[in-house]
C-alpha cells in the first residue's frame, strides 16, 4: 500500500486546513477533547458548558485532533453529496463533514444512544451526564440538521433502511477489537458505496484486529481497488512529535 504523510496528502489535493480550522476545532472543543485529570466532573448546566467553552485553550492542538480535518479534506476533495460514518463517537467526523454545501446527508450509526449519559471533557474540562443530544444542542452550525443518528450495533443493523441512498464516502470507526465485525462493516459500506466511492478506515497500525481486517481486505481486493495509508501523529500538524503514527487507510473503489 502507498504511504503518504498528512501533510503530503494535503498538499498532493490542494487542502489548506488553516481555512477551516476555527470552525472544526469549535466541534473538537465539544467533542474530541479530553480530560487534562486536573478537575472534579462538573454538573451540565448552560453556564458551565459556556464559560468552559470561552476560555481561551493554548492547547487545543491535542492528540488526535487531525481526523475531523482529514474527513472533511477527503469529502471535500470527492465533492461529497452524501456521507456514511459507522462509529459516531461523539460526532466529531459527521458534525465536520456537515460544513461542506456540497454534503446533502450524513448517516450516523453507533451503539451508543443519543440519551445514554457518560462522563467526557468539553474543551478539556470533564463534564458529567453529558449525552450526545447534549452535545448536539451546542454544536452552533445549522449544518448539523444535515445528521441523521442510529442508535444500533453495527453488526446488528437493518442495513434495509440505507439501501436506496448511495454514499461517496464512508467512515469506518467503529468496533475496533472484533474482526467478523469490523469486516461487515467494510462489506455493508462497499455494499451502499457508489461506484468509485471512498472508504475510510482509521486505526491501521495501531489496532491490531483493525490492521488484520485492513491487511485482509488488501490481500482480496488489491487487484481491484486502490489503497493509499495516510499517517499523522495526532498534532495539528507536527509530524515531529514523539506520538506513535496513526493510520488511515482510504480505499477507493
Amino acid at each position: 500500500m502507498e504511504v503518504v504523510s498528512l501533510k503530503a496528502f494535503f498538499n498532493s489535493i490542494n487542502y489548506d486546513y488553516s481555512i477551516f480550522k476555527d470552525n472544526i476545532n469549535t466541534i473538537n472543543k465539544l467533542t474530541k477533547t479530553r480530560s487534562k485529570g486536573n478537575n472534579k466532573p462538573l454538573d451540565v448546566t448552560t453556564k458551565q458548558i459556556f464559560d468552559v467553552l470561552s476560555n481561551k485553550e493554548k492547547n487545543i492542538e491535542q492528540f488526535g485532533l487531525e481526523q475531523p480535518f482529514l474527513i472533511h479534506a477527503i469529502c471535500k476533495n470527492y465533492n461529497a453529496k452524501n456521507f456514511l460514518e459507522i462509529g459516531t463517537g461523539r460526532g466529531t467526523a459527521s458534525y465536520s463533514v456537515s460544513l461542506l454545501d456540497s454534503v446533502d446527508k450524513i448517516d450516523t450509526i453507533d451503539i451508543v444512544s443519543k440519551t445514554k449519559h457518560f462522563n467526557a471533557a468539553i474543551n478539556f474540562v470533564e463534564f458529567k451526564n453529558l449525552s450526545l443530544s447534549t452535545i448536539y444542542d451546542y454544536i452552533p452550525f445549522d449544518s448539523k440538521k444535515k445528521i441523521t443518528f442510529h442508535n444500533s450495533n453495527s453488526l446488528k443493523f437493518k442495513y434495509d433502511i440505507l439501501s436506496e441512498r448511495k454514499y461517496d464516502v464512508a467512515f469506518i470507526d467503529g468496533c475496533h477489537n472484533h474482526y467478523e465485525t469490523i469486516m461487515n462493516d467494510f462489506i455493508k459500506c462497499k455494499e451502499l458505496i457508489k461506484e468509485n466511492g471512498i472508504i475510510v478506515m482509521d486505526d491501521y497500525g495501531t489496532e491490531k484486529v483493525v490492521t488484520r481486517v485492513i491487511n485482509d481486505i488488501y490481500k482480496k481486493y488489491k487487484n481491484e481497488f486502490r489503497f493509499k495509508i495516510i499517517e499523522f501523529r495526532g498534532h495539528l500538524f507536527d509530524e515531529a512529535k514523539k506520538q506513535k503514527k496513526v493510520g488511515v487507510v482510504l480505499i477507493e473503489t
